[in-house]
């Protein structure tokens, strides 16, 4: 299914285009770095390190070779596609680039290069520090020609993406004696680092806001690699030891991403992001090679494939039948077939919704939504941004987001330190998610049994063991099966009233929890209702003059708290019954926090708390608030996203006031 999946958006027939978001937030797209991401720079260089002649670009457009170390495009043609802006990225250095050309976009990136000078040095190529100097001029050609204000503008909303440093192993490190007479690998490592950061530092301070920074891949599974470590005996395994400096130097990559983030707090538009490449490589290479289609992973589909790369891959060189099949083209570069399944990787690490990978009209991973998020990417999350579970787990020092257990990208690493089962539109009543077409309770506790399996099979039970009873386990579920079923479809009033319904309902979340805690689960918060009858939808429905009188309908809100007191007398008993084996169970208090924030706007500075801000706000939610749909400009000033959903700063402000009850919970 990859495999055609790919075929269908291959460059090979230019109709076939990425699927594009609705994009009105990214204005260019910029690129800084060596080979993954040079379009063509050093066709006007004098340099050895080119590759604008054939077999080179063999399924570009024409079969043209451009410049680019591969069969076709690079990931980073895949990701101007996709949101929206060009279907290539031409080099800076072309001489014959027209305007439009240069206002969406260009790449400064120069093979060979690296972070630290020698490594451009020892290629004759760009130094990463002068494709920064290219890029200032670059501000001052378009700043000449369509004015100060506009240029700022498009500097502002441009997307940013600095890709570099395995040169600087491979070519230099590793491969001459100059640094490691001065640095061990821990030292060289850093001063790659520090100078990757002081080129990010330098596009802040020339307007950049919106900034990728590309981690390395495994080295240890470059052809070139295997080939000048082990020869060329038939065993090609992957040389961990290289591969284990990529994982470092990415531990810290990490670290200077999220300290960026926090230095500009002030900055609702700054963001800085990691990207990951080598979890799906690792995944194409040595775990699930068959699930991309490949058959050959440790040599190259130019020539013999373990050596060649540059002017040795040449007009002369035989060449595979199909590089679909291939990872690498040369020794060095991925195959186009690769860079497009980094490119769906690098996308799906900020796409975290289970309803997006299965059939269900529940679902949100379309604009509006997301407008506030990463990037502004719509990830399926249903709202504006994040969610209170999200924030939990930023506070909790673990991630800045949960992402969905369905995306199959997820390294081993994001599965450690957590995942989201939940669905969009499920609930306790069996009944619930059958409307919806979506994962009910039971499934998504079949999924944490998987998890757990997955884990198992990776780090060993033990390990696994003691990773589930050290984790937070976040219960939130119940409102839909009020407000989309009790409430809405006559089946369940037949046979229950509100106070047995809610009996029913509760003794469901019971045998739930009975699951996580049979999976291994210690500590666990449940969340209880929100106040239904302040949610917009809620009022619409149920108002006699939903147009003119638009408060809280108290009888909704009323069953709610019932509901609430329920649940704390029940798991006031479970913790009861399992104090002395070292579970801690504890009641998230929702209903309260947004009560207050309807009731008390102003405290909060809220404008708006009984419409959402996508469409009318009366009844839009899911597919009823879509791109075309009206939105408010600024969603901090309203309580609820859409008409069910609260916005992201509401589920800040929940997150916060549940903090001293998580610290009871996890300490």
């Amino acid at each position: 299914m990859e495999r055609e999946n790919y075929k269908r958006h291959s460059t090979e027939g230019q109709q076939n285009k990425l699927q594009r978001p609705f994009n009105n937030t990214i204005s260019a797209i910029f690129i800084f770095g060596d080979s993954t991401v040079d379009s063509g720079n050093n066709d006007y260089i004098k340099t050895a390190a080119k590759s604008n002649f054939p077999p080179y670009g063999k399924d570009f457009v024409n079969h043209t070779p451009t410049g680019r170390f591969t069969n076709g495009r690079l990931v980073t043609d895949f990701i101007a596609e996709y949101i929206g802006l060009k279907e290539t990225v031409p080099p800076y250095l072309d001489p014959n680039l027209n305007l439009d050309e240069l206002l969406t976009g260009v790449s400064f990136a120069s093979a060979g290069t690296g972070y630290d000078p020698l490594t451009a040095q020892i290629s004759s190529v760009i130094p990463i520090q002068d494709q920064l100097l290219y890029f200032r001029e670059y501000k001052s050609r378009i700043a000449f020609a369509v004015g100060q204000e506009k240029a700022n503008s498009i500097i502002n909303k441009a997307a940013y993406i600095i890709s570099c440093g395995t040169n600087d192993f491979v070519v230099n490190y590793f491969s001459t004696p100059f640094r490691r007479y001065s640095f061990s690998v821990s030292s060289y490592m850093n001063f790659v680092l520090h100078n990757l950061q002081q080129l990010a530092q330098g596009l802040v301070e020339e307007g950049a806001e919106k900034i990728a920074l590309v981690g390395l891949p495994p080295m240890g599974c470059l052809p070139i690699m295997i080939t000048l470590n082990e020869g060329f005996s038939d065993s090609r395994q992957c040389i961990d030891k290289f591969s284990s400096v990529a994982r470092d130097y990415n531990k810290v990559l990490k670290k200077i991403v999220k300290s960026m983030q926090l230095y500009h707090p002030t900055n609702p538009n700054f963001k800085v992001v990691y990207g990951n490449i080598y979890d799906p490589l690792e995944d194409m290479i040595i775990r699930n090679p068959q699930k991309y289609g490949f058959s050959d992973v440790n040599t190259g589909c130019c020539g013999t494939g373990l050596i060649e790369g540059a002017i040795l891959c040449n007009p002369e060189s035989s060449i595979c039948s199909d590089a679909s099949q291939n990872v690498f083209w040369d020794s060095v570069h991925p195959t186009e077939t690769t860079y497009y399944h980094l490119f769906k990787a690098l996308h799906s690490t900020s796409d975290p919704g289970n309803n997006n990978y299965i059939s269900t009209p529940f679902k949100s991973n379309f604009p509006p939504y997301g407008r506030d998020f990463f990037n502004q990417i719509p990830t399926g999350r249903f709202s504006n941004g994040r969610l209170a579970n999200d924030y939990i787990a930023n506070y909790l020092g673990i991630k800045d987001y949960v992402p969905p257990y369905l995306d199959s990208s997820l390294s081993m690493e994001e599965l450690m330190t957590g995942v989201s089962f939940a669905s969009a539109g499920s609930g306790f009543d069996p009944l619930t998610p059958t409307l919806s077409n979506v994962i009910s309770m039971s499934s998504q506790l079949e999924y944490l049994k998987e998890y757990k399996s997955r884990l198992a099979e990776k780090i060993g039970m033990d390990k696994t063991e003691d990773v589930i009873r050290k984790s937070l386990f976040l219960v939130s579920a119940g409102t839909n099966d009020f407000v989309v079923n009790y409430f809405t479809i006559p089946i369940r009033r037949r046979n229950y009233t509100i106070p047995l319904y809610i009996d029913f309902c509760l003794q469901h979340l019971q045998h739930f929890m009975q699951g996580i805690l049979d999976v291994g689960a210690r500590h666990i918060g449940v969340a209880g209702l929100p106040p239904m009858g302040c949610l917009p939808i809620v009022i619409t429905l149920y108002s006699k003059n939903p147009f003119t009188d638009r408060g809280c309908i108290s009888n909704f809100s009323d069953i709610a708290q019932s509901y609430n007191q329920k649940l704390q007398s029940q798991l006031n008993s479970i913790q009861a019954g399992l104090a002395d084996q070292g579970h801690k169970i504890g009641y998230l208090d929702i209903y309260g926090p947004l009560a207050d924030m309807t009731a008390q706007a102003e405290k909060y500075d809220f404008k708006e708390v009984n419409s959402g801000c996508c469409g009318t706000g009366y009844v839009e939610a899911s597919y009823l608030c879509n791109p075309k749909s009206y939105v408010c400009e600024d969603a901090s000033k309203y309580v609820f996203w859409d008409s069910i959903h609260p916005t992201q700063r509401s589920y800040d402000i929940v997150s916060q006031s549940l903090q001293p009850t998580i610290d009871s919970i996890v300490h």
